[in-house]
């Protein structure tokens, strides 16, 4: 049997009673962390296009778009919701592959579930599912021997191990019932679901899709990739649990420097007048993630810019205490305070650096902070809040769920919603679930219908 057939097996078998309650209970966080970020890319271009595809597209009202209500077919309810799901950088990263798994695994098990009337111990279990497959294919051509392998060939890992997760997950349900970026999920998503589909009509595939001679991983890599990654483990550590939180809406490398100025201000507090400047030193290759990687520019001229700057995003935590949507908008962006802050921030890549994390998902960061007075305040750190090494607590990411839902939905509503999602497994059904996360009050919150030009369907 190859890598690929039991890892089908192990996804075709699983049900909710083999999973651990840590496990499970993870999988709830990632499924509130990724809904808080859909929730608040109502107004984003890239939302708006794939929701107003999906609209497009006839076929059975299958599955619910978020926030909007509209029903229709469940892979353009994926593509859609996965790609309002990764509308933002607050996304979850699995950091020893750097995949992001909630914006394909969320979207995609409630609109197979919901397609399939399934319930939410279904959903649930299709959700870790989605995460297993994700995260042993991404380590497989991404980690270890083949640290950063997938990445180097010009492939984004979240969009193409992402197809083989959501189409876990939709045979799990169906088994029982410029911006293009934002669009990996999506799409991912949206593509997983339709071979599931596929599948379930007859059409059959390869036995070694992921292992054979010219399988995925041979053909998506230089030829380094790990199998063994594929299986090993397999029912006994479970990935999801993998899944590193976002508490700062930045890439996680440079969550790293952001974690730190808010312990170094906690331990010797200082105000924005006092800092002289801020150095950096991080592992060189992270420059590929910067939207200048000379690190020479410190004022971006948008938001996709604005999120993958070292330089700005230091200075927005160092004015504002938080780096979350908000603090990207046009004021922030223009702000000649921030600016002359960012000016002020030195980025240091070093290459050994970058060596330790060719081989390890470890990374280490150090930040100096220097004040006008001449003190300096140094601080390293190597693993960013909310990773499981370094892990934030269920109310730290309530915070950031009702924060970036609240534009949209009541407290009252919110109340509801986390109510549901930590007693998933209860639920008779999904529909129930999915209708709660739809079409929002109209007591002074956003209506998303006028937002984006078209009625909410009913």
């Amino acid at each position: 049997m190859t890598a690929s057939e039991r890892l089908a097996r192990f996804v075709h078998e699983l049900d909710l009673a083999a999973i651990p309650l840590a496990a499970r209970e993870h999988a709830k966080l990632c499924l509130m962390d990724t809904l808080g970020i859909a929730f608040a890319a109502t107004k984003e271009p890239a939302a708006i296009a794939a929701a107003t595809v999906a609209r497009w597209t006839s076929g059975a009202p299958e599955s619910t778009l978020l926030v909007h209500g509209d029903r229709v077919p469940a892979p353009m309810a994926a593509l859609a919701n996965g790609t309002a799901a990764f509308s933002h950088n607050f996304t979850d990263t699995t950091l020893s592959c750097v995949i992001h798994g909630g914006p394909v695994a969320v979207p995609a098990a409630l609109a197979a579930g919901e397609m399939m009337t399934a319930s939410g111990a279904e959903v649930l279990t299709a959700i870790v599912a989605g995460y297993e497959v994700m995260t042993r294919i991404g380590n497989s051509i991404n980690s270890g021997t083949a640290r950063m392998a997938h990445h180097k060939k010009g492939y984004h890992p979240t969009a193409t191990c992402g197809v083989f997760g959501a189409a876990a997950i939709a045979a799990e349900s169906l088994t029982d019932g410029s911006d293009v970026w934002r669009a990996h999920g999506g799409i991912a998503a949206h593509n997983g679901v339709l071979a599931a589909l596929l599948a379930r009509a007859g059409l059959t595939g390869p036995r070694g899709v992921l292992d054979g001679k010219k399988g995925f991983c041979t053909a998506f890599t230089d030829g380094r990739y790990d199998a063994g990654a594929l299986v090993e483990g397999l029912g006994e550590r479970w990935l999801v649990q993998d899944a590193a939180f976002k508490l700062h809406n930045t890439a996680h490398v440079w969550a790293l420097p952001l974690d730190a100025l808010a312990a170094v201000r906690a331990a010797h507090p200082f105000s924005v007048a006092d800092v002289e400047r801020m150095e950096v030193t991080f592992p060189q290759n992270w420059t590929a993630i910067m939207d200048d990687p000379s690190g020479a520019t410190y004022a971006p001229v948008n938001y996709a810019q604005a999120t993958n700057n070292l330089r700005f995003c230091l200075a927005l935590g160092l004015h504002e205490r938080r780096v979350y949507i908000g603090e990207f908008d046009e004021a922030h962006l223009r702000n000649p305070a921030i600016l002359e802050t960012a000016r002020r921030v030195i980025p240091l890549p070093d290459a050994a650096l970058g060596h330790i994390f060719e081989t390890t998902d470890r990374a280490p960061t150090r930040l100096e902070v220097v004040l006008r007075s001449g003190a300096r305040h140094v601080l390293d750190v190597e693993y960013p809040r909310g990773s499981p090494k370094n892990p934030a607590t269920r109310a730290e990411l309530e915070v950031k769920f009702d924060s970036l839902a609240a534009p949209i939905f009541t407290a009252g509503r919110l109340a509801r919603i986390k109510a549901a999602l930590f007693t998933l497994e209860n639920a008779p059904t999904i529909r129930d679930f999915a209708r709660l996360c739809a079409q929002p009050e109209r007591d002074g919150v956003i209506d998303c219908g006028t937002q984006c030009g078209t009625p909410i369907g009913q």
